[in-house]
């Protein structure tokens, strides 16, 4: 069952069926450009929580920026950041949320995933 209320939000009714027989659903709501997973046992609605679509922030570097001189940069993310590679390599969760410096000149891919699979790509260079 799909059901809109004042053509802003969309309720879809999904049913879970356990053993041949229904237990629950689960409702699907679509508001203000964020998504909702509602649990309804028993129809009773609990545990409303709005789905990360948002990729992870990055401060302090550009997509496809070159740098004269060394850069920190710093990521975070309301959801927690899981992983952060540079090049390929793993960098610390906890250094790269309080500020990573990257003094070397080369040219660098960034990746920042968030605990929600969201992933941030960011290219830049440094050139000194």
């Amino acid at each position: 069952m799909r059901f809109t209320f004042n053509n802003k939000v969309t309720v879809t009714k999904i049913p879970v069926v356990t053993f041949g027989k229904t237990e629950n659903s689960i409702l699907k709501t679509e508001a203000n450009g964020g998504t909702y997973d509602v649990n309804n046992p028993e129809n009773n609605i609990s545990n409303v929580k709005k789905k990360d679509t948002k990729k992870p922030t990055v401060k302090g570097v550009k997509n496809n920026k070159a740098y004269k001189k060394s850069v920190k940069f710093k990521v975070s993310d309301k959801s927690g950041i899981k992983k952060v590679t540079l090049n390929k390599k793993k960098i610390k969760v906890s250094k790269a949320k309080k500020g990573y410096t990257v003094k070397k000149k080369g040219k660098y891919t960034m990746k920042v995933w968030d605990k929600a699979g969201n992933v941030r790509t960011v290219k830049f260079k440094i050139k000194k």
